[in-house]
């Protein structure tokens, strides 16, 4: 099986990425790898690779940063959020 997981850079999709990756074909999504608040980024790259499974781990896990700028914490928690539904 081939498992797509975004935020593999993050503590949690890190770990999954391991785990998971014992025993199936993992594609770890990184920022570098797309942007997920553009659509069409993310619309390219899980396209292209046809995952069986996506787990979606991205966010913005810091409650200061998101408090002091509540635009960069829509954009990240919300609307790569809706994204990746969409796409998948």
């Amino acid at each position: 099986m081939k498992v797509a997981i975004t935020g593999a850079n993050g503590l949690f999709g890190h770990a999954l990425v391991q785990v998971i990756g014992a025993s199936h074909h993992v594609l770890p999504m990184t920022r570098a790898d797309a942007d997920l608040t553009r659509l069409t980024d993310l619309r390219r790259v899980l396209l292209a690779a046809r995952p069986d499974a996506l787990i979606h781990t991205a966010g913005a896990p810091d409650p200061d940063k998101c408090e002091r700028n509540p635009e960069y914490a829509f954009q990240t928690n919300v609307v790569a959020t809706r994204n990746v539904v969409d796409v998948a």
